[in-house]
């Protein structure tokens, strides 16, 4: 028996409609015809091949599979408006996520000069315009109510670029309180949202700073890899955005900065990086994200307006946006290493007496 896909929890940003497969590995959205178009490209070219490290793993075809019940429980393909592409929280415990727009322009030059206008105009009225990145949504788990706090969109429109660096710290909160310390075998499917009050303190629970300054840090250098991959691709990328996801299960984070430590690390299978289209692969597919490695990843999304153009790089707003969110994050760490990290010491004594049981 085929069952239905269900809502994805983390969406906080882009259109509604994203379903997640009942296996949890895939994600089903809305897409407009270029989209598919734009990760078959990259899959052919191989002048393309290095944005193949960067964006999610795209499958042409779920098939029939029992597993994910992709296209029979919807009675949909790519031809009528949808894409199957990786999930990227699966395999988080608790993740927590964070979309942003890139660029200084939304619109591409198929766009008529009344809507270029309207364009031009919402992009001066947001951060885009000045800094080349928007702040589109972001989510924190917070497990004293086991809900996710999303933020609401409205409130993110009206952000000035002074006050990004504020938005910046609510995206990466620190813990406010010893243990017990968030900990969980499986990833949470929490059913309630709570909205997050951008003027406020984070309700959330956060790392603590030691682990947060890591994962931040690691953030940065997967984003500085991004910049590098596009500032020598040759597309016209509109609209796309950076995708952050981090663990906050703090045991999980921490096995997951251990795992990233050099000599650790084991390349995911080539696999992962291509097209999946029959059954050999997508049993691959199942297992290569089952049970994902590290405490973060950042990640290319959203291609609806994005083209392979033969002689035209990247336009410069794209990388302007990308150098702003690097100064951001840089900040975000400077702060953190002004920060006692006594939570940190109490969880590791916590953890230490756990692990060696009563005394005789």
């Amino acid at each position: 028996m085929v069952q239905a896909p269900r809502p994805l929890a983390f969406q906080v940003g882009g259109h509604g409609g994203i379903v997640v497969s009942q296996d949890g590995t895939l994600v089903i959205k809305p897409c407009l015809p270029n989209e598919p178009k734009f990760y078959q490209t990259v899959q052919s070219e191989p002048s393309l091949a290095p944005l193949k490290d960067i964006i999610p793993a795209y499958f042409i075809d779920a098939g029939n599979d029992p597993i994910t019940g992709v296209h029979r429980a919807r009675g949909r393909t790519e031809a009528d408006g949808t894409i199957v592409l990786e999930n990227l929280t699966h395999g988080f415990r608790h993740p927590n996520v964070i979309d942003i727009k890139l660029g200084t322009i939304i619109h591409d030059e198929f766009t008529s000069p009344e809507k270029r206008a309207r364009s031009e105009e919402k992009a001066r009225a947001q951060t885009s315009w000045e800094t080349g990145l928007t702040l589109t949504g972001f989510s924190l788990y917070n497990p004293s109510t086991d809900a996710i706090a999303i933020t609401r969109r409205e409130d993110l429109r009206k952000l000035k670029a002074a006050e990004l660096p504020r938005a910046i710290q609510l995206c990466f909160p620190t813990a406010t309180q010893t243990g017990p310390y968030p900990s969980s075998n499986s990833q949470s499917h929490s059913k309630t949202q709570e909205f997050i009050d951008l003027s406020a303190p984070p309700r959330a629970s956060g790392l603590p700073p030691s682990l947060l300054h890591e994962v931040i840090r690691k953030i940065c250098d997967e984003t500085k890899h991004i910049r590098n991959v596009l500032a020598n691709s040759e597309i016209s990328l509109i609209g796309a955005s950076l995708l952050i996801v981090y663990e906050t299960d703090w045991e999980a984070c921490r096995q997951g900065l251990e795992y990233t430590l050099p000599g650790n690390i084991t390349k995911t299978s080539a696999k992962a990086a291509q097209s999946f289209d029959d059954e050999a692969d997508r049993s691959v597919r199942r297992s290569y994200n089952a049970d994902r490695q590290g405490a973060c990843l950042v990640k290319l999304i959203d291609f609806a307006h994005t083209r392979y153009t033969p002689g035209r790089y990247v336009h410069d707003g794209v990388l302007m946006g990308l150098d702003n969110i690097l100064n951001l994050f840089e900040g975000r760490i400077e702060e953190l290493e002004d920060l006692d990290d006594d939570l940190m010491d109490t969880t590791k004594a916590q953890s230490s007496v756990l692990d060696e049981g009563p005394s005789q």
